[in-house]
């Protein structure tokens, strides 16, 4: 379970070019990357949760996840007030499968898959996010792929395998 955290931890730090990448991104890029570390700390706790509470049925941990990240949605909104005003009915439609796709399907299948994995089973698996969103990154936006990232994504594939060969 250890390598296989390690091994994952350090392929996103590859694949994110925290180790090794280019980072003078400026002001955004610093701000971007601290609130990542944050999210990641608060996710990798609330996958230990996941897997500890079972109390709770996973739909009702379900609902409450959906219902804080809504309340938290709502307040970033009223801070940074954005203005959307000026979308179209295509981008609500993208912004509605979105909600469907990131929110329902990813947030809610974590959160029972939470209720048979190990938490390093699930935090391993969990990683997936980083090879997915370099496939899309390269795939929709045309961002380019480093060796040092494709390396880390590597890696990531690797330690996702890791707990599930021990089970055997």
């Amino acid at each position: 379970d250890a390598l296989s955290i390690g091994t994952a931890f350090a392929g996103m730090l590859l694949a994110a070019g925290l180790v090794g990448g280019d980072r003078s991104g400026g002001e955004h890029d610093t701000l971007g990357t601290v609130l990542g570390v944050a999210s990641g700390l608060f996710y990798g706790a609330a996958l230990l949760c996941y897997r500890y509470r079972t109390d709770m049925p996973s739909d009702v941990r379900s609902l409450w996840n959906f219902v804080f990240g809504a309340v938290a949605t709502g307040a970033m909104v009223v801070v940074t007030r954005p203005d959307m005003s000026g979308m179209t009915v295509t981008q609500w439609l993208w912004a509605g499968g979105f909600f469907v796709v990131c929110g329902l399907f990813a947030l809610g299948l974590l959160v029972v898959a939470g209720k048979h994995l190990r938490a390093a089973e699930l935090s391993g698996l969990s990683y997936l996010e980083v090879v997915v969103a370099l496939m899309i990154g390269m795939a929709a936006f045309g961002e380019s792929v480093t060796v040092l990232a494709a390396g880390g994504a590597g890696l990531i594939l690797v330690a996702m395998a890791l707990p599930m060969l021990g089970r055997r």
